[in-house]
C-alpha cells in the first residue's frame, strides 16, 4: 500500500510495536497446534500471512526473520524447541519458507494502495506456494541425506501436502479477511486524523438562512486573522457559481477563492439536488465529493460547509446509489451547526432535527436562529 504509513521507509512507532507483536504472536502460533506425522500443523501461518499483507514484504519478512533468529539462539519459540542444531529438524524448510511466504505475500499485497480482497487471497496463496516448496523441499533433503530415513514421494504428498492444505487454505482466506478489515480501519483513521477542523452548517430546512450565517461566521473568523475556507457539495438553481451561495459566501467573507474550490457540482435546475442530478446527467459521486474536500482541507486548516435544504435532502437517488445530507456529514467527520427561522414551528423544527441527528450520531455543536430580514 504505497499510501500507507506501513509502506514508508522509515519506521514509526506503530510499525516497531507491530514488529513485535507479529514475531511473539508467530512463537505462539508455534505452540496452536495439531500433531500430523512429519508435518504439524500450527497457526503460524496465519501469523507469518498476516505479517506479509500488513507490514509489507521486507518488514514482514524481517519479523519472521527476528523470530527465526530467536528460536536459533537458544530460545524455545519453535514448534520442538530451540537452538542452532534445530537447522537439522525436517521441519526448519517451513521456517525458513514463512520468511520467503511473508515477503511476497507483502510484495504482492502491496501494489495497490487500496487491494481488493482478490488481491490478498492470491497473495496470502502466492506466499504458501513458496512455503510448501520450501518446507517439503528441506524435509525430503533432511530425511534423505541427514537422517538416512528417506521418505517416499507419496508419503510426502500425503503427510506434507494432501491433510495441511485444506486447514492452511482456511488461514489464508481469514488472514485476507483479517488484513482486508484492518486496512479499512487504518484508512478511515488515516482520514480522521489528516482532516482539517471545520463546521457543517444545515438547517430545519431551505431559505432559512444557512448561506447568510455561514457568510457571517467566515467572515468573522477572517477578520480576526483566522486562515477559513468554504465548501459545499452541490448547488443547484445557480447559473454560476458567483451566482449560487458559494459565490455568495465567497464575496462577502473575503475569501478571494477559485469556484473549483468551493463548490463540487452546480446544477441550473432550482429542485433538489438528486433531481436537477438526474435530469441534467451528472449523479453526485461520493469519490469526487472526497477529492474536493481533500483539496481545500489541504488548503485551509479549518474549512467551514454548508449543507443543500434540510438535514434529509436527497443528493442522489438513483439504480446505483442513495445518500442524503447525512450522510455527507459522516463522510467527513464534522460537528454541526443547525440553521432554524426565528418565527413559529422554530421549536418544534429544530428538536426533531437536532434528536434526528442525535439518533444518527451527527454531533451538533449549536444551533442558530436568523429572521427572513437577516436572510
Amino acid at each position: 500500500m504505497s499510501s500507507s504509513a506501513l509502506s514508508a521507509r522509515r519506521y514509526t512507532t506503530r510499525d516497531l510495536v507491530l514488529f513485535a507483536l507479529f514475531t511473539a504472536l508467530i512463537a505462539i502460533g508455534a505452540f496452536i497446534r495439531i500433531p500430523v506425522p512429519f508435518c504439524p500443523f500450527t497457526l503460524q501461518l496465519l501469523f507469518t500471512t498476516l505479517a506479509g499483507s500488513i507490514l509489507g514484504g521486507r518488514r514482514g519478512a524481517a519479523s519472521v526473520g527476528v523470530y527465526v533468529l530467536l528460536g536459533l539462539v537458544g530460545l524455545p519459540v519453535f514448534t520442538s524447541g530451540g537452538g542452532p542444531s534445530y537447522i537439522f529438524q525436517p521441519t526448519f524448510g517451513y521456517l525458513l519458507g514463512f520468511i520467503g511466504g511473508a515477503g511476497l505475500t507483502g510484495y504482492l499485497a502491496h501494489q495497490s494502495s487500496q487491494p481488493t480482497l482478490k488481491d490478498l487471497l492470491m497473495a496470502n496463496f502466492a506466499g504458501l506456494i513458496v512455503i510448501y516448496t520450501a518446507g517439503m523441499a528441506y524435509l525430503t533433503m533432511i530425511n534423505n541425506l541427514y537422517l538416512g530415513t528417506p521418505i517416499s514421494l507419496w508419503t510426502l504428498f500425503i503427510y506434507c501436502f494432501l491433510l495441511p492444505i485444506p486447514g492452511d487454505i482456511f488461514l489464508c482466506i481469514v488472514a485476507a479477511f483479517l488484513t482486508r478489515q484492518y486496512s479499512g480501519a487504518c484508512r478511515v483513521r488515516k482520514e480522521f486524523i489528516h482532516m482539517s477542523k471545520g463546521l457543517f452548517i444545515t438547517g430545519t430546512g431551505t431559505d432559512i438562512g444557512k448561506t447568510y450565517v455561514t457568510a457571517l461566521l467566515v467572515k468573522t473568523l477572517r477578520q480576526q486573522g483566522h486562515d477559513v475556507g468554504y465548501y459545499k457539495a452541490a448547488i443547484s438553481g445557480a447559473p454560476t457559481v458567483a451566482d449560487s451561495d458559494a459565490g455568495f459566501v465567497n464575496k462577502t467573507a473575503a475569501i478571494g477563492e477559485d469556484p473549483e474550490l468551493l463548490l463540487s457540482y452546480l446544477y441550473s435546475h432550482a429542485v433538489s439536488p438528486h433531481l436537477a442530478a438526474r435530469w441534467e446527467k451528472r449523479p453526485i459521486e461520493k469519490e469526487v465529493v472526497l477529492r474536493d474536500w481533500q483539496k481545500v482541507t489541504a488548503r485551509y486548516p479549518y474549512v467551514t460547509v454548508e449543507g443543500s435544504g434540510g438535514i434529509i435532502c436527497p443528493l442522489r437517488d438513483d439504480e446505483q446509489t442513495f445518500f442524503q445530507l447525512e450522510d455527507v456529514i459522516h463522510w467527513l467527520h464534522l460537528p454541526s451547526l443547525i440553521v432554524c427561522p426565528a418565527g413559529l414551528g422554530t421549536i418544534n423544527g429544530a428538536v426533531l432535527t437536532a434528536f434526528y441527528m442525535k439518533e444518527k450520531q451527527l454531533p451538533v455543536q449549536a444551533l442558530s436562529s436568523t429572521t427572513i430580514q437577516e436572510a
